[in-house]
């Protein structure tokens, strides 16, 4: 055996490292693009609907009350403020469940960073 081996032995896998940290990389910075297009298809989809059901209720709300003013005043108000007050409580519950539970970013390079963690120290003595 040469005395080169030892080192063609060490800088191929230093250089198998360094793919694997290349490829680790892609795949993170491939996740970081999906999840900014996703986020930013989101945020502008929320914006826009609510802003359209916004303008919606307001509509809405204006033709009611200006309709049923006359027979029943005031408790008109105070009960579509209620039903507003309620519909937002549960609308933040879900948004609140929703960031709880949902799946976080870059699932798949924690995996792939897990499996190498639980290989390298399979193979340590």
């Amino acid at each position: 055996m040469s005395r080169a081996d030892p080192a063609s032995a060490t800088l191929a896998l230093g250089k198998r490292l360094l793919q694997g940290l290349v490829y680790r990389l892609d795949l993170l910075e491939l996740e970081l693009r999906e999840e900014q297009f996703r986020f930013l298809r989101r945020l502008s989809a929320t914006a826009l609907g609510l802003f359209l059901l916004f303008l919606g209720f307001v509509m809405l709300n204006l033709a009611l009350v200006v309709s049923l003013w006359d027979a029943y005043g005031s408790g008109l108000l105070w009960l579509l403020a209620i039903i507003y007050l309620l519909l937002g409580a549960v609308c933040s519950a879900y948004v609140w469940y929703k960031l709880e539970h949902d799946n976080g970013p870059f699932n798949a390079t924690l995996g792939e960073l897990r499996k190498d963690l639980s290989a390298f120290h399979q193979e340590q003595p």
